[in-house]
């Protein structure tokens, strides 16, 4: 469920981090329902994938997370 920020009336869902199972580049998402990406990222992804945390953000605040890793190719670091 997502959560509001009432200061910002922003629409606040988790910021994700994945990776493959036996390690490798970690995914940094952002999503309103987690477990429903974490099964499109299975069913799109030939390794299989853990949920290494979640915190709670916005696409603003993922993007800020982006910019302290370097990136591999999308949003794989």
């Amino acid at each position: 469920m997502p959560f509001v920020n009432g200061t910002l009336g922003k629409r606040r869902g988790v910021i994700y981090f994945v990776q493959a199972l036996h390690g490798g580049p970690i995914k940094i998402g952002y999503s309103n329902n987690v477990w429903r990406r974490m099964s499109s990222l299975r069913s799109s992804n030939p390794h299989e994938l853990i949920l290494l945390g979640v915190m709670e953000g916005n696409r603003t605040e993922e993007q800020n997370v982006h910019t302290q890793f370097e990136r591999v190719s999308g949003e794989w670091f």
